[in-house]
């Protein structure tokens, strides 16, 4: 029987979950990414998806065989230039990404971690973002779904905020952002924990993704008990 992991990411994909499974590659038009001006190479052990915009597959697959392809080269920036060369116009990655594959997360009670109400905890929230991280902000996704936000107070000062984004109706992607003064003391580990949690009590599928470059980002999901599941890269094209 598949797993959530694969179903959410197969009907993201559009492709069956033994798909998922299978070593080699496969390139498919845009599901989940449906509307988007790019592609991902997403990479799963010995298994290859290429997603592309529907009118690129049938050119897409004619060069696949060209380059050589494979689950060592995937992630190599050198691919997308080969498949789409001066269509590029950025990318992305790679990037990690995580899922909890647990049942449950006990969490202690904690008076310094809360919701985040719009009307009270608005300048609070203001502070933190302007606290000297501009794109780590922006990459935590906080901005936009600030109803699904938990904080971190300490010492009444609000330190770090986690929230998720409802993804196809049964999966949460967690977004993390901790004041850079207050880093690496335990508290953006506290408030994911905290959205886990949520997301578990909902029987919503937990998903976490970060570059691979941050491995502060890693390290905080593997101690909350997030693990890889697989790797991409995105690109942008013209």
């Amino acid at each position: 029987m598949p797993t959530k992991i694969e179903l959410y990411w197969s009907t993201f994909f559009g492709v069956s979950p033994a798909e998922l499974r299978k070593p080699g590659l496969t390139v498919v038009p845009h599901a989940g990414l449906k509307g988007y001006r790019g592609a991902w190479i997403f990479v799963r052990e010995r298994c290859i998806i290429l997603s592309v915009p529907p009118e690129s597959v049938n050119e897409i697959v004619q060069k696949v065989g060209k380059v050589g392809i494979n689950w060592e080269s995937a992630l190599h920036l050198e691919i997308p230039q080969k498949l789409f060369g001066r269509r590029i116009v950025k990318h992305i990655g790679p990037v990690f990404q995580g899922y909890y594959d647990r049942s449950n997360l006990p969490v202690a009670p904690s008076e310094q971690i809360r919701q985040i109400q719009h009307g009270q905890d608005l300048v609070a929230l203001h502070k933190l973002s302007d606290s000297g991280d501009p794109n780590g902000w922006r990459d935590s996704g906080l901005e936009a779904t600030q109803h699904q936000a938990y904080g971190y107070w300490h010492q009444g000062t609000l330190v770090a905020a986690a929230n998720y984004k409802l993804m196809l109706g049964q999966a949460g992607f967690i977004g993390v952002f901790t004041h850079p003064g207050y880093r690496g003391q335990g508290f953006g580990q506290a408030v994911v924990k905290a959205v886990v949690a949520k997301l578990l009590s909902k029987d919503l599928l937990v998903l976490y993704q970060t570059l691979m470059s941050n491995q502060s980002s890693i390290g905080l999901a593997q101690q909350v008990g997030i693990r890889e599941y697989a790797q991409n890269i995105a690109v942008r094209l013209k």
